[in-house]
């Protein structure tokens, strides 16, 4: 009993049940084209780049990706779940996130994207700018502590209300210029007509090909077998 099968009977079984196998692997083909066109749903996406600026610490920089990563949720979350959020990255050695969000159509997948990004950018802010502020309130506590200290040891002999008013003034144009830094949105993406997924061509040439093999691995044992017993 032979225990194996020559690359010659292999080539003579393709070879006699060519029809067949071909009819299997355009079957698939076939089945896949249909896929593509009628039953998968398009997905396009959009990406942005949100920088954060350098002052931030890193550490706080990787605190409001986690934040937005929390935004991220499975499909049984979601009341939509072809248009969402699917990454939120910060890329290495930087402080720009990148954020990928996906929708079912190129106008969709922009407005929702940009839609989101606004709304982090605002959420971002809300937490660096309420940061700097602290900082910059001590700031000015630590001036007014000194000019008050200034104002009781060297003005005694002058009105307490004038130099009062002069701190006033003074701490009224600290509040004019200063600066908040803010998030900034670096690169909002065009959201190209052909969709990420599903991959086409991809899809159908890999198809075709494993149609062909599958059918051609059956045949094969199927005499391997037949011829074994």
């Amino acid at each position: 009993m032979d225990e194996g099968i020559g690359i010659k009977e292999v080539l003579e079984v393709i070879k006699a049940k060519k029809i067949n196998i071909s009819v299997i692997t355009l079957l698939f083909t076939f089945l896949s084209i249909i896929y593509c066109l009628k039953i998968a749903v398009p997905i396009y996406e959009y990406n942005a780049l949100i920088r954060i600026p350098e002052s931030i610490k890193s550490k706080q920089v990787n605190s409001l990706v986690e934040i937005l990563k929390n935004d991220i949720k499975p499909d049984y979350m979601l009341e939509d779940k072809y248009n969402k959020l699917t990454k939120v990255n910060l890329l290495r050695d930087t402080s720009l996130i990148e954020i990928t969000w996906e929708g079912t159509s190129p106008e969709k997948a922009e407005y929702q994207g940009l839609m989101y990004v606004n709304d982090a950018m605002a959420r971002i802010d809300k937490i660096i700018v309420l940061d700097q502020k602290k900082e910059w309130e001590n700031s000015v506590f630590y001036m007014v502590e000194k000019d008050l200290e200034n104002i009781k040891y060297n003005f005694v002999n002058s009105s307490i209300n004038e130099h009062l008013t002069f701190l006033e003034n003074e701490i009224q144009l600290q509040k004019k210029e200063v600066f908040f830094q803010k998030a900034e949105l670096i690169k909002s993406s065009c959201v190209f007509d052909k969709p990420v997924r599903p991959k086409t061509l991809f899809l159908v040439v890999g198809t075709f090909f494993l149609g062909l093999i599958l059918s051609s691995t059956f045949f094969i044992s199927k005499y391997y077998i037949k011829n074994n017993i």
